[in-house]
């Protein structure tokens, strides 16, 4: 599959490539460090990753902390730890708000992960 990140490489050995904007958000893949400061250099913003699925979309945003948000405007996200062992990966049970035509409710979409507890600097933006 295509990485659309490495059409950026000609720009970034040219660096002539500016952007407005403080950030840019990377979605369909997780972006990883490489990609990260490849992204940033050449558009001189922050990148944050987007989390959501085929069936699902916008499930979680980055924040610039570093950590994931749920959007609780799109989605309800829990976990399903029937039958899960200690230490093993956690699947989610996703709930869509916003498809009125085919809705998703309590979908296992085979993802994992796990909520955590505590509240970020932006709490008051996102939960």
């Amino acid at each position: 599959m295509p990485r659309p990140w490495l059409a950026l490489r000609p720009m970034r050995k040219q660096k002539a490539a500016t952007s407005a904007g403080s950030g840019r958000v990377y979605n369909g893949r997780k972006a990883y460090s490489h990609q990260r400061e490849t992204i940033s250099r050449v558009f001189g913003c922050g990148v944050f990753d987007c989390y959501g699925s085929s069936e699902v979309v916008n499930i979680a945003s980055e924040c610039p902390h570093g950590r994931m948000h749920v959007n609780t405007d799109f989605v309800v996200l829990e976990v399903d730890r029937a039958g899960i062992v200690s230490g093993e990966p956690v699947p989610f049970i996703v709930t869509g708000l916003w498809n009125h035509t085919m809705p998703f409710i309590r979908y296992r979409n085979e993802d994992c992960g796990e909520l955590m507890d505590g509240v970020c600097d932006l709490a008051a933006i996102f939960r």
